[in-house]
């Protein structure tokens, strides 16, 4: 086999405009992210909420009002965010599953840490496969965010806050904290607004009370990372991203493709470049997040990407539509797709025989969901509350949010609606042939085409080779190769680990003997490759 620079460096390098080699600016980014939350916050007008941090914040950059997931649950959505890619197109769009994305997908950060950026990440991964060591300079609880970066090197770190999880709202032990957590900004069960398909029970406003609870703990949280950017100088030179991983974690939220679980908030602060107190209507996707922070970064945007720059110097055009699905969700199978515009969502229900009120373990322990089914048992909801049990789905959905933005009257038999109808269902199978979308294969099909009788392929341990260099007997030019297609390199010199640096190009090292070169590779789905160590040649050698 004839042997060439690796796939990822090429695919690096020509990641890489000219510009950025030329002294362009790599603004410092931080994502600060929060688990299970819709945009219930008050800069979102959201009376109800206790979020001064973010309230002050959002007036200091802008306000996105059409943020929406990909999908309504956290795994799918992040290997969106991750990759830059539909999780439909590379097979990922199963809650816990383990795939094998193509060769040319990446997790974006690696594109960052090419272009010189420290990345940083604490701690979630959750893509639906293993987080590369590729990706990070450090990844997990055990380090200081920014704080490990060399003098002047800009950063890219992400903090994501799990306080909002779904878990946390039914917390009994934290609910019985929330008055000394709290004080006077507890949130009281007895005014906390419902949405219309949620029945008015006990359980429901404690849930409801306790997740606006948590939302004021997230953001004094949100408060401690801001005031350590400012304390550390930096607030000034870094573009503070904040965002939710997808709607609320409450029933007919979570991992539902309606607004309450895919509408999130999403907050930018770039001094110099956001006019302060500025909101934003376009519509975005979480496949747009990739190529945005790439491009804010002033690193170039791959080909193969599937989002849109919604900010820097190389913006795209707003778009039209965004898209989103549903697969399978831990133990429950369902195929349901479906595009928005700014006003009507189109929802697609490839299995409309399965009722939405399918049993879920997880889902079920929470006690909205509990006094739901026991109410549903009795015969006693109500109106849009009974939507959920209906034994079947409706093959198409169609619902105006402007006017009904609970999603509760479907319009898609009124033939006053029968050109927005026809508009939208051709969208969404544009899109779809677009992608490619894997859903609609079979789940067990897609994951033996990946791994063949079950078996993760590993990525081949790379081989590094020492060349002369030209006019200089005292060094050596060192090219490290890989022969697994999509294979990621990284390489470490001495006692150094050898994930300690991402491989981009040769490089040189003084021709000292006692210096060894460790070289692993690793490629997304794969197992990690064996280490190559080879030993740098005697200068008499």
């Amino acid at each position: 086999m004839t042997r060439s620079l690796s796939w990822v460096a090429l695919m690096l390098l020509a990641a890489v405009p000219a510009a950025a080699g030329e002294g362009a600016a790599h603004p410092n980014i931080l994502w600060i992210s929060a688990e299970d939350i819709g945009p219930d916050l008050g800069c979102y007008g959201d009376e109800y909420a206790t979020t001064p941090t973010l309230d002050a914040f959002a007036a200091e950059g802008a306000t996105f009002t059409r943020c929406f997931a990909n999908a309504g649950v956290c795994a799918v959505a992040r290997s969106c965010i991750i990759t830059g890619m539909y999780p439909v197109a590379m097979g990922s769009q199963h809650m816990r599953s383990d795939v094998v994305p193509p060769p040319e997908v990446k997790c974006f950060p690696e594109y960052l840490r090419a272009a010189g950026y420290y990345t940083t990440n604490r701690s979630k991964t959750d893509y639906n496969f293993p987080a590369p060591p590729s990706a990070w300079d450090e990844n997990g609880e055990d380090h200081n965010d920014w704080a490990g970066r060399a003098k002047g090197q800009p950063f890219f770190s992400v903090i994501n806050f799990t306080i909002s999880h779904e878990s946390k709202v039914r917390d009994a032990k934290l609910r019985a904290q929330m008055d000394e957590l709290l004080g006077k900004d507890r949130h009281d069960p007895a005014t906390v607004p419902l949405p219309p398909y949620i029945p008015d029970t006990p359980e429901a406003r404690a849930d409801r009370a306790q997740y606006y609870d948590v939302l004021t703990l997230l953001d004094r949280e949100v408060k401690k990372v801001l005031d350590r950017l400012e304390a550390d100088g930096l607030a000034d030179d870094t573009i503070v991203v904040f965002w939710g991983d997808h709607g609320v974690g409450l029933p007919r939220g979570k991992r539902w493709i309606y607004d309450s679980g895919l509408r999130v908030p999403l907050l930018i602060r770039w001094p110099g470049a956001i006019r302060p107190g500025t909101r934003n209507d376009e519509l975005v996707s979480f496949v747009d997040f990739a190529p945005s922070t790439l491009a804010m970064a002033g690193v170039g945007v791959p080909k193969h990407m599937q989002g849109r720059a919604l900010a820097g110097p190389h913006r795209d055009e707003p778009r039209d539509y965004v898209f989103a699905h549903r697969d399978r969700m831990d133990e429950t199978y369902d195929l349901i797709r479906a595009v928005r515009d700014k006003r009507y969502k189109y929802i697609r229900n490839y299995m409309p025989e399965r009722s939405r009120g399918q049993n879920l373990v997880y889902m079920d322990m929470g006690g909205t969901m509990q006094a739901m089914r026991r109410l549903h048992a009795a015969g006693k909801l109500k109106g849009a509350q009974k939507q959920y049990f209906e034994p079947t789905k409706p093959v198409e959905e169609l619902y105006d949010t402007k006017t009904d933005p609970h999603e509760i009257r479907n319009v898609a038999a009124d033939p006053a609606h029968a050109e927005i109808l026809q508009r939208m269902r051709e969208e969404l199978e544009a899109w779809q042939v677009e992608v490619g979308d894997l859903g609609m294969l079979p789940e067990p099909v897609v994951i033996e085409e990946m791994r063949p009788d079950g078996e993760r392929a590993q990525t081949e341990a790379p081989t590094v080779r020492f060349e002369p260099v030209e006019g200089d007997d005292m060094r050596l030019r060192v090219a490290i190769d890989c022969d697994t297609p999509g294979a990621s390199i990284l390489y470490g010199l001495g006692d150094e680990e050898p994930t300690a640096r991402l491989y981009t190009q040769p490089f040189t090292v003084k021709r000292d003997a006692g210096l060894v070169v460790h070289a692993m590779a690793c490629r997304l789905g794969y197992r990690n490759s064996k280490t190559t160590a080879v030993a740098v040649e005697d200068p008499e050698d």
